[in-house]
């Protein structure tokens, strides 16, 4: 089961991404037991029905089994990937060749539990990264997979000299007090941080204005005056 996950994108850098000055980027893949709305049912029943020391009982059971459920799933994903950590020997000396690095909690006895997964993507370039995933989406499709999710967590990677040029640009277009962050001030710019907002009767002490958020202001002031 194949998932999507953006909400590690804020609203601002969706923005970004959706005006072209980021690109969805990859995170990494979260990989856990889902339950269907019958398996909660039967869970909420039982909660209810056994002493508390039975349902714990129950819950080792449960979560030992989507462990080993799991695991298999990795050992399956060895063939087709370089997955640094999985095996104890990798952790001996890093290299840089590998695709996916994994993470797990343990448990009490300080065992790997692998009933909530990670894999990150390495920081190769972003094509080789969507290269990755694809290969990823195969080798999920050839597993039975239909109780457990494979969760694509997405993130943003900025273009950082279109940015910085939109932010000037929208600097130098600036007229007088602004609003920022519910205050009025002025936006100047900074030689540590680019850009600072005083308020009103303030002269030394500010906030840092990222170009980021500068080119968000730009964007929104422009969509506003079309809507208008």
């Amino acid at each position: 089961m194949l998932k999507e996950d953006k909400s590690y994108i804020s609203g601002m850098y969706m923005t970004l991404v959706e005006n072209g000055y980021a690109e969805l980027d990859l995170y990494g893949i979260r990989i856990q037991r889902e339950y269907n709305e019958a398996e909660k049912a039967e869970n909420l029943r039982m909660s209810n029905l056994l002493s508390r020391e039975a349902w714990l009982v129950r819950c080792e059971e449960r979560r030992k089994k989507n462990s080993t459920e799991v695991e298999e799933i990795l050992e399956n994903l060895k063939h087709d990937f370089y997955i640094y950590s999985l095996d104890s020997d990798d952790m001996e000396s890093f290299v840089d060749k590998w695709d996916l690095y994994f993470w797990c909690n343990c448990d009490s006895d300080n065992k790997r539990d692998y009933s909530y997964v990670t894999l990150n993507f390495n920081k190769k370039t972003l094509q080789e990264r969507y290269d990755d995933l694809e290969r990823l989406k195969a080798a999920v499709k050839r597993i039975d997979t239909d109780s457990i999710s494979f969760t694509i967590q997405f993130t943003s990677t900025q273009d950082s000299d279109k940015i910085k040029e939109t932010a000037k640009k929208y600097f130098d277009q600036i007229k007088g007090f602004v609003t920022y962050d519910g205050q009025v001030g002025r936006i100047k710019e900074h030689p540590s941080c680019d850009y600072i907002f005083l308020k009103k009767g303030a002269k030394k002490k500010g906030y840092q204005v990222t170009p980021e958020e500068m080119v968000y202001r730009y964007l929104s002031e422009a969509d506003e005056k079309i809507s208008a």
